[in-house]
């Protein structure tokens, strides 16, 4: 399944179109009790002569989506989402204060003691 799909930033919350590409595949047998067995395992009654792949290409769609979607990076390495959410997004961020790294006494007893050991 290769194709394009338009999709929300999730950073500017703007459509933008995205590549996906992947492999699936669907094992369809003849049973006397249709119904899906399995994931990928699908069973038909005799007589059914059609099959509802609707919802199968929907999930694989969907797996085939990076698991965040923003917008691509140009050829200078800049974002391309709406420059004026990323100022609104700047604007509200809360920076975090630099916090300095406090280490157990404990553990500097242990590394002393591994110190002695080498």
């Amino acid at each position: 399944l290769t194709g394009n799909v338009e999709v929300l930033c999730d950073r500017c919350l703007e459509k933008f179109s995205t590549d996906i590409s992947t492999t699936q595949t669907i094992f369809v047998k003849v049973g006397e009790t249709p119904g899906e067995i399995e994931d990928d395992v699908l069973i038909i009654a005799r007589g059914d002569h059609e099959i509802e792949v609707g919802q199968y290409l929907y999930e694989f769609i969907m797996l085939a989506l990076p698991c965040q979607k923003v917008h691509p990076d140009d050829s200078d390495g800049h974002s391309t989402c709406n420059p004026e959410m990323l100022k609104q997004l700047d604007a509200h961020s809360t920076k975090e204060p630099e916090r300095e790294e406090k280490i157990d006494p404990r553990w500097d007893a242990l590394k002393g003691i591994i110190e002695k050991n080498e």
